[in-house]
């Protein structure tokens, strides 16, 4: 199990780095002068199943304003 928590968090690094660095060279010095670091984009633990939808929302907003999107809301 410990070696599967190490190859998980290997690869957590990995991914982490990819996306700093295209958040990075897309990023808009204006809007954001200091640059993404990879810590800004590590899982520090694993969501929780039961992560209340109000946490949820937070967390996709976050996700969502680190890279530049845009909200769409579909009522119906």
């Amino acid at each position: 199990m410990e070696q599967y928590l190490a190859l998980a968090r290997l690869e957590d690094v990995r991914d982490a780095r990819l996306i700093c660095l295209l958040a990075n060279a897309n990023r808009d010095p204006k809007k954001r002068p200091r640059p993404y670091r990879v810590e800004d984009f590590l899982m520090l633990e694993l969501p929780c199943r039961d992560m209340p939808i109000e946490d949820m929302l937070l967390v996709i907003t976050a996700i969502n304003d680190i890279c530049g999107g845009t909200v769409n809301i579909n009522d119906g």
